[in-house]
This record gives C-alpha cells, structure tokens and sequence, in this order.
C-alpha cells in the first residue's frame, strides 16, 4: 500500500510518504516488515486512549496517553533515566502506564468499571499538582495565611507550592461524619495546599487551607487513587454511545442548533484550572438573549401541540412549579433550569409521537447521506428524487414520505456496506 503512494512524494524522492509505526513493530524491530505485530487499542474517548500487545500473556504498552493526567504529580519516584526511556518508548511515565495496565485489566474482567486504583502500590498518596504563584489573582488566595505568616514564611509571588484535594462530603460523611461540623466545612469545602514537597506523601502533614491558614488534617485529603476513579468512564460526548456507562463503536453525532450558549475559550483560567483538574467549571457566559426566547418557545410549543401538563413537565425536568411560571411570565431563570426544562420537553415529545421522532431520525440520517455521497444532487439521484425537492426536504420544509424513507433506509445500508 505504501508503494501505490510513493508517487506522490512532493520531495522528489522514491521514498514512501506514508509511515510505518514505530508502535506496530517490537522494541528493535522498527520498519522490519516480518516483525509486523499491530497493537489492540482500548479508548476511554477521543485523547484517552492506550495500544498494546501481550507477551506470553502479559500487558506490553506500546503507546498511552497521559491526556487529563498532566495536572498530578507521580505518587513514586521514578529515576530520571528510566523515565525519559519510558516517555521515549511509551509517551508516559511509570505512574501513568501502570494506571493503564489496571484499566486494561478491568476493562477485560466481567466487571469493567470496577478498577483497583485505592489498592495500587503508591497510590495510597495525596493527589498533589505543583504550581506556581505567578499571577496577582493566584497570589490572593493566600492573602490570610500570608497575614498569619512571618516574613520568610510567606507565600510570595512565583514562589512553588503544592495544591491538593479535599475528600468530597460523601466520603468524609461515610470515613469522618463529626469533621463535617467543623469551620473549614461548614460554608464550603476545604481547599487544601501545602509547601513545595518532592514527594507528595510529604505534603500530607503540612496542608493547609489556602484561603484562612488553618492547617487540615492528612485524612481530609483525597488520596491519588481516589481522584482517577473515574478517570476509565470519561464521556465521549461529541459522539453518539459515548456515555461514561455505554461500550462499543461510536456514532457520529448530527446537531441542530437551536441556541447558542457562549462558554469561552479553553485557555481561559488555564493557569488556575491546571493543577484543580479536570473537575474544576469551564467559563459560564450564560444563553443568549434571543435564544434563550427560542428555547422557551419550544418548550410551550411541546406543551401545546402533545398536551403536556406542567406538573408533568416539571417532573421530568426535576424544576419547581415556580421555575415553570416565571418563564411563562417572561422572567429570566436560570440558564441550568431552561435547559432542563427544553431537555425534558423534548423527551416528553418523543415519547407522545415516535413517529415525529421517527422522522426526525430519518432526517438526520439524510442529512449524514448527503455528506457522504457529496452533496444534493447526488444525494438527489440516489434516491431517485429532483434536486429541489430533496432540498426542500433537507431543509425541513418538507416532511419524508414513507417512500422515501424506505429509499433512505436501502441506500444507507448500500453505503454503510460499501465503506
């Protein structure tokens, strides 16, 4: 195959633009064809992922990502050496393939979200991220352990620190219920911090808040284990059947805009969010305006048209009846809430009329068809219809005919066949 391409070196060159793996050969053997031995791939989503071989029915990580990782200290040292090898060889460090190899097993046993992360030699440690003081706002977070500080004590601009996590309330009720009645929990949780340590089973001993000072207990934190529990069951949202809880391939995901909601840029508050993790809110700009009046107007329209109750909507949608009425009456609720509420309705409407949901199905798959086969005419003349007419349809100002999502349905599967 690399030959049909070699034509098409734009160096000039008889050499394959095409690349053979290093990932696809053992360690040694790169581009020796008869050493040939691709890897299983097992994907949590998009950037998580790991390949790997067995070896006389052992694990060998070929390639892992760290994606979602970068923010935690390793929980063991590792020599320098050994680790540039591993980054060279694998693209992660020790900690990071062994989380791998735990999640492989898991992933192959009869229970698959069950992963031993509490029980892995090292991970007992503290989650702990390293970052520095580099911008005024992170510097204020320190403003009343800084008041409570001599000078040399200080936590001062650019000065390394270590950020770790608090248990969340359901652990410290289930391990500590009598803690959650002091100070530091009572308004909000803890934000636990503590010197610069080389190793983070150091730091447990000198967190402190980094808001009021006051030192917090070493059983409050979450432990490294604990903080990646869910690490094997991120969403793939960007695809159908990619829910935390859903296996197997994926489908791709049609989307009809019917708002717009603003969440700024991933490098917003970068600094600040990196070493939180991923748990930590994106930027909330809220829907806009006139959007906000179009989703309203979808929500009464399910309403209207299936007869939903409004104690049957708010039920669904989990709102208070006065949520549901400050909205007829026009007045701003919560973005959270009107969403809930288009969400719900939208459920209720395809459980009133599956056949309107039915077509809605089938018009997105056309519209998948259409970008498959290269636009509407050619989609046209496949199904054996005019250019205007599967326009019109497309656009949604005409609804499929049973005929023609039979046509639809034959023609897909010819495709899904041939691809």
């Amino acid at each position: 195959m690399r030959e049909w391409f070699k034509d098409l070196n734009p160096y000039g060159e008889d050499k394959p633009i095409l690349q053979l793996e290093k990932v696809n050969f053992p360690p040694g053997k790169r581009d020796h064809l008869p050493a040939l031995d691709p890897p299983f791939c097992l994907a949590v989503s998009a950037k998580r992922y790991v390949l790997f071989n067995r070896q006389n029915g052992a694990v060998v990580v070929r390639k892992a990502s760290g994606h979602g990782l970068g923010h935690l200290m390793a929980p063991y040292d590792e020599p320098s050496s050994e680790r540039s090898k591993r980054m060279e060889r694998v693209g992660v460090p020790l900690w990071q393939e062994d989380l791998w190899r735990e999640i492989i097993r898991a992933a192959e046993s009869d229970r698959p979200d069950e992963t031993r992360f509490l029980d892995m030699a090292g991970f007992d440690a503290p989650a702990t991220s390293q970052y520095a003081a580099t911008t005024p706002e992170l510097l204020r977070w320190f403003d009343d352990y800084n008041e409570k500080k001599p000078n040399g004590h200080r936590v001062f601009p650019f000065g390394f620190l270590l950020s770790l996590q608090a248990k969340s309330r359901i652990e410290m009720a289930a391990d500590e219920p009598d803690a959650l009645a002091h100070e530091l929990w009572r308004r909000r949780d803890p934000r636990p911090a503590a010197p610069y340590f080389k190793e983070p089973s150091e730091a447990k001993d000198h967190a402190f808040d980094r808001e009021r000072g006051d030192a917090i207990p070493a059983s409050w934190l979450k432990s490294h284990g604990r903080s990646l529990v869910r690490y094997h069951l991120h969403p793939e949202t960007k695809f159908q059947g990619g829910e935390f809880d859903q296996r197997g391939p994926l489908k791709r995901r049609h989307v009809f805009a019917l708002a717009q909601q603003s969440i700024g840029k991933e490098a917003d508050n970068i600094e600040e969010n990196e070493f939180i993790g991923e748990d930590a809110d994106p930027p909330h700009y809220g829907v806009y305006l006139t959007d906000r009046a179009a989703i309203a107007a979808a929500v009464f329209e399910v309403q209207k048209l299936y007869g939903v109750s409004d104690r049957r909507l708010i039920d669904e949608a989990k709102v208070s009846h006065h949520t549901l009425a400050g909205l007829k009456e026009g007045k701003r609720i919560a973005d959270a809430s009107l969403m809930k509420l288009f969400t719900a309705a939208e459920a209720l409407r395809h459980e009133a009329d599956p056949i309107a949901a039915a077509m809605d199905k089938a018009l997105a798959n056309l519209r998948r068809l259409k970008d498959e086969v290269g636009g509407r005419n050619k989609l046209a003349r496949l199904l054996g219809v005019t250019g205007p007419y599967a326009g019109r349809v497309l656009r949604g100002e005409k609804p499929m005919t049973a005929e023609l999502v039979e046509r639809l349905t034959l023609n897909n599967d010819k495709i899904t066949t041939k691809h």
